[in-house]
């Protein structure tokens, strides 16, 4: 059997067991994945020193283990910001006209989770689940702000500072000098760096730990979003951000 069928095998019995409720015995396992019984319980002997899967009280009976929770947790805090965020994100929409964009960090790469469009014809667009680099417009570099230094290098590093557009800032200590303006004002405000023509506005959105967890953006062509109109939405998204941080039960740092 190969590495790859046995996670897959491994995977199967998580679902297996968690579908079967209260429980299930090695000897059931095996019936239901058609395996030795023996194949079985080294299965089930590798999963429950992983914490996957716990005995019951009832010898020879297993569930699923608390660790599982480990991997269910992003899950469930990311549909916490969705549930949270889109009523802010609608508001936002009705009071600036432009498109507003929910995003995350995920690994070394920002992921758009959520956007509400605008009405125009001419808008700004993101599509729900690509991802994109944390260094090129206003979206990435409202949570690369807030990223511990280390964490900042290996994002570096790992995806280098690629030149998107003209506009796209490819020198670090530049990159860096940028993060630090956005620090201190909490905001960033972006033109034509991944996108020729649209301007973006975002701002941090941080969890009950203090920790960057998202960014909460609006984004529109510059002819229609200019300086004025800029001016006016920078309080709206950072009032939008602060908003979604304290339903996540989070505060800003000061």
């Amino acid at each position: 059997m190969t590495e790859l069928s046995t996670l897959a095998r491994g995977i199967e019995m998580l679902f297996l067991v968690g579908r079967s409720l209260p429980s299930m015995t090695v000897s059931e396992i095996a019936s239901a994945t058609n395996l030795l019984e023996s194949t079985a319980y080294r299965y089930v002997a590798t999963l429950r020193a992983r914490g996957l899967l716990d005995e019951c009280e009832e010898p020879g009976h297993y569930r699923l283990g608390l660790r599982i929770l480990e991997l269910a947790r992003p899950v469930v805090h990311q549909l916490d910001i969705l549930r949270i965020g889109l009523p802010t994100m609608r508001n936002l929409v009705a009071a600036t006209g432009e498109t507003a964009v929910l995003a995350m960090i995920r690994g070394t790469m920002g992921i758009c989770l959520e956007k509400v469009e605008s009405s125009h014809g001419l808008k700004a667009s993101w599509d729900r689940g690509a991802t994109f680099r944390l260094h090129g417009g206003a979206t990435g570099k409202a949570m690369l702000a807030f990223v511990s230094p280390r964490i900042l290098e290996s994002i570096v590093e790992k995806e280098g500072l690629v030149k998107l557009t003209d506009k796209t800032t490819t020198d670090l200590e530049l990159l860096r000098q940028e993060l630090a303006d956005i620090r201190e004002k909490g905001f960033a405000v972006t033109e034509g760096e991944e996108t020729p023509g649209v301007r973006a506005i975002a701002a941090p959105v941080f969890d009950h730990l203090g920790n960057i967890t998202a960014s909460l953006t609006i984004g529109g062509p510059v002819a229609r979003l200019d300086w004025k109109a800029t001016e006016s939405a920078i309080p709206l998204v950072v009032e939008g951000a602060k908003e979604i941080t304290r339903r996540l039960g989070g505060s800003w740092p000061t």
